[in-house]
């Protein structure tokens, strides 16, 4: 594997997927966020954690920013069990 710097990665990657890699892994990581959320009864502490977030707070933040609601509001509406 050919080494690039955090830049030129970012770079590339944003060309390639149209996404910045933190938006990217954002995005990827809420998504499984809200399959947890509705198929699961695990806490949104627990969530967070499992989606790599080491800050329930700030899982909570970029949550409400991508889905415009806060995770537990989300359960709420779209809860499965």
């Amino acid at each position: 594997m050919a080494y690039m710097s955090p830049t030129y990665f970012s770079k590339k990657f944003k060309k390639v997927t149209g996404f910045g890699f933190n938006e990217y892994l954002n995005n990827v990581r809420i998504k499984m966020a809200t399959n947890m959320l509705v198929e699961t009864q695990y806490s949104v502490t627990e969530i967070a954690r499992f989606c790599g977030y080491k800050d329930s707070n700030y899982f909570g933040d970029v949550f409400k920013k991508i889905m415009g609601v806060s995770p537990s509001k989300y359960r709420k509406a779209n809860y499965t069990f």
